[in-house]
């Protein structure tokens, strides 16, 4: 009997000293904080992205918080986030900490100001809105140290590795750049015209050739005769044949569209700044500015008189700078040159937009076999006056085909002057 009130008893004391343990193994675990290290990450276009490294789950305990970065000015797209405005307590600066709480503080966010401190904003970011490793792009020409490069120019620094850039004119109309629509981060595809005819393949000029016969005289002598622009050929009428000469003055040309360039990357609109600071440039306001109360004697004044406010018009862009790569550079420069009509096409923003399918050139050929397109009849009727232009496209202008001695390329249309009389 004593015997089993001894087991018992030790029972009882093994049973307690586990629990006591038990309860001291789960009071010390520990966690940590999310270390807040911003490394770069490749995206892709030969640009970095910070990220945000985390060692350890966040505790979320109730009344918590943890210190978050977050933007005291509208941040532009571009802007370059520098220790200037990074520093604690002052007016100027652009970005500051904000808390959160602990169990709902913002993913990819950023505990100290150091952490952002060289790296460029991607995307536009509000005021007051904390600030995420993917709203930032690391500057390729920052320090190892993170200190910004002293030399260069903007332009260079936002263009991605691997492209190149090249600048082409904007008609004044609007027509061809998608009305002045691509902004610098958009996408576009380049869109080229073409107007083919027929040359001798040694003269290299347009056809039908000028043809001057050749014969003696009883002397000996060679005679030409007057050049006669036609086409010979074989016919009943005569036993030496007949010269066909052309009813119009020049052929008509044969025209091909084509999409050359895809998806090239809208760096810039219109002119670059003589200093080369492209981006970065923000008006700095007080973060809490407090809302002055109106005073008795203010609301006794009379309202001034309302007045509309002077709309200052807008200055459209005469030129828009591509980054494409280096072969598709000479596909523009060419096109350029041989001052072929150029058409931008604007690309959806869409994060799923990929790669476009293959596109087929377009003649006359192709719309009528692709719509069905018939061929009027003849009648024995007509309207008048004679339908002889298309909006604001005249046939006359095809007979000629001279260039404009004032179409240059920083004339006033943007575009090569194919066409003018």
């Amino acid at each position: 009997m004593r015997g089993r009130v001894v087991v018992l008893l030790v029972l009882v004391l093994v049973a307690a000293v586990v629990a006591v343990a038990a309860i001291f193994l789960m009071g010390g675990d520990e966690t940590e904080e999310p270390t807040g290290t911003a490394e770069a990450v490749d995206t892709g276009i030969g640009e970095t992205q910070p990220t945000q490294e985390t060692t350890g789950p966040t505790p979320a305990v109730a009344g918590d918080v943890v210190p978050v970065v977050i933007a005291l000015q509208d941040l532009p797209r571009g802007f370059r986030i520098t220790e200037e405005f990074a520093r604690e307590n002052d007016p100027a600066a652009a970005v500051g900490i904000m808390y959160y709480p602990a169990a709902s503080f913002p993913v990819n966010s950023f505990q100290q100001l150091d952490d952002v401190v060289g790296f460029i904003v991607r995307s536009d970011i509000a005021r007051e809105a904390p600030i995420l490793s993917t709203q930032l792009v690391n500057d390729v020409g920052a320090l190892a140290s993170r200190g910004l490069a002293s030399v260069g120019s903007d332009a260079a620094l936002l263009l991605p590795a691997g492209k190149v850039a090249v600048t082409i004119p904007l008609d004044r109309t609007g027509i061809g750049s998608v009305a002045f629509a691509p902004q610098p981060g958009d996408y576009v595809d380049v869109i080229l015209s073409f107007l083919f005819i027929e040359v001798d393949e040694t003269f290299q000029t347009r056809r039908p050739n000028r043809i001057s016969v050749i014969s003696r005289t009883p002397d000996g002598q060679l005679v030409f005769s007057t050049p006669i622009e036609g086409r010979p050929e074989p016919s009943t009428l005569s036993s030496l044949g007949v010269l066909i000469i052309p009813s119009e003055a020049a052929q008509r040309p044969r025209l091909l569209t084509q999409r050359t360039v895809e998806r090239a990357y809208v760096l810039h609109t219109g002119l670059f700044p003589l200093d080369g600071q492209l981006v970065g440039k923000i008006t700095a306001t007080p973060f809490n500015t407090p809302t002055p109360e109106p005073r008795d004697e203010d609301q006794q004044q009379q309202p001034p008189t309302p007045t509309l406010p002077l709309t200052p018009t807008d200055a459209y862009p005469t030129v828009i700078t591509l980054a494409v790569d280096p072969q598709e550079a000479l596909v523009l420069v060419w096109a350029l040159d041989a001052q072929i009509p150029i058409t931008l096409a604007l690309r959806s923003a869409s994060p799923s937009e990929g790669s476009a399918e293959g596109t087929t050139a377009v003649t006359l050929q192709y719309l009528i076999e692709t719509y069905n397109i018939p061929q009027p009849p003849i009648l024995p009727f007509a309207l008048e006056p004679a339908i002889t232009s298309l909006r604001t496209t005249q046939l006359d202008l095809f007979t000629t085909f001279t260039v404009s001695t004032t179409s240059t390329l920083g004339n006033d249309t943007g575009q090569p002057g194919i066409g003018e009389p």
